[in-house]
């Protein structure tokens, strides 16, 4: 399901309670400049590429969650301070 491909979307709070995200979810999302995942997400990756072609997203994941999380960026260089962790 790409939920968001193609959309104007700037900006979106993962919620606490989404356990998964669909493969290209954000595909094309040329306006998407941030993604927070919350502290308490149940989210699980599996290393897919959420974000094709979209450019200059800074997502945040919490100190806790770096570990578990990991998403597939097909060019790395799109992406403005990938991923940046807070607290």
């Amino acid at each position: 399901c790409n939920a968001f491909s193609f959309s104007s979307i700037q900006c979106i709070i993962i919620p606490s309670s989404v356990k998964t995200i669909h493969e290209h979810a954000f595909t094309n999302c040329r306006s998407l400049k941030i993604v927070e995942i919350l502290e308490d997400s149940k989210l699980v990756s599996s290393n897919k590429e959420y974000f094709a072609n979209s450019t200059n997203v800074v997502i945040m994941i919490p100190v806790n969650l770096r570990k578990s999380l990991h998403f597939k960026v097909s060019k790395p260089s799109n992406l403005f301070n990938s991923f940046a962790a807070y607290k």
